[in-house]
């Protein structure tokens, strides 16, 4: 079967089935090593209700999970936990297993354990804890372990697409701030300041939400405000906009609100051709100035084809 990683707000978006369900109700051992030599045969998600351990991936990785934690250690992933704490009085662990199966490949979150957002981990837990109860039951429900495992997944990619809306909110000050100051000089270490990050993390994340690197942006507010001219961004919509994958799809969404809140006007063309489509769209509109990022432009000249912008030019 093949494998595919797909992120929890990924999910959202995908028709999928779940299999090999299981759960239980953990006691751990202080200073005991558990070691999963063997890749995991599905995902599982626990939650650290009474204890605390130190989660090392194969590659080195580490990371300290508390009491209250959520943890997901995806399908085929190998890792070790150190049993720091745990106590008498009250199960330490509640664990979930699960399959997510999509045409035949099993998708899975990961390649190595990761903490999963502590906001919705205390309802997370009680939806493993339900799991694990339906499961060891005297008389087991399978529809309650299913139901139970449903809300989980549901819980969780809800968690994570909020999360990545999160993020970028930083990114969204700072393009306000740097088109309020488009014609100063103010650095971009000091607009990432006003936005909480350092200015490296700050260029990621730009780059990431927009698709070009901060200084791109402040050119381009700066030749709209030079040639006095309106903005308008053009999103060519062509028949594989449909098969976007979720996080292309939340990105494309993300740019178009991004250009509307900074006062472009935003446009979708139907068309395979997109060359064609802006060059037909700039000379019906009047437009006289178009602003492409060459992100492409090296790819293209290797495969021996014209650029999107090269064939504008």
């Amino acid at each position: 079967m093949d494998r595919r990683i797909v992120s929890f707000a990924e999910l959202n978006a995908l028709d999928f089935e779940i299999s090999d369900l299981f759960a239980m109700t953990q006691k751990w051992q202080r200073g005991v090593v558990f070691s999963r030599s063997n890749p995991r045969p599905s995902t599982g998600i626990i939650y650290l209700n009474g204890c605390t351990g130190q989660y090392t991936a194969e590659s080195g990785e580490s990371f300290f999970a508390g009491a209250g934690s959520l943890i997901c250690l995806p399908a085929f992933s190998r890792y070790q936990v150190l049993n720091i704490d745990c106590e008498l009085s009250r199960p330490d662990a509640w664990l979930v297993e699960f399959n997510i199966i999509q045409n035949d490949a099993l998708l899975t979150p990961g390649d190595a354990p990761f903490p999963l957002d502590r906001a919705d981990a205390a309802l997370a837990g009680e939806y493993i804890a339900a799991a694990a109860g339906a499961y060891e039951a005297p008389l087991p429900s399978p529809l309650a372990l299913k139901s139970a495992v449903w809300r989980l997944i549901a819980l969780l990619s809800q968690s994570a697409r909020r999360s990545e809306r999160d993020k970028y909110q930083p990114i969204l000050r700072g393009a306000a701030l740097m088109k309020e100051h488009a014609l100063t000089d103010t650095p971009i270490e000091e607009i990432a300041r006003l936005c909480g990050l350092s200015a490296g993390c700050f260029r990621k994340l730009f780059r990431e939400y927009s698709g070009q690197s901060p200084m791109q942006y402040r050119m381009a507010l700066r030749m709209a405000n030079a040639f006095c001219c309106a903005c308008t961004a053009i999103f060519v919509r062509n028949p594989g906009a449909d098969t976007l994958r979720e996080a292309d799809r939340q990105r494309l969404a993300a740019n178009m609100k991004l250009a509307e809140r900074l006062g472009a006007r935003v446009e979708v063309v139907p068309g395979e051709d997109v060359a064609f489509q802006i060059a037909e769209y700039a000379r019906v509109s009047g437009v006289t100035k178009i602003v492409l990022g060459r992100s492409i432009a090296a790819r293209g000249r290797l495969l021996n084809k014209q650029s999107i912008t090269d064939r504008l030019i």
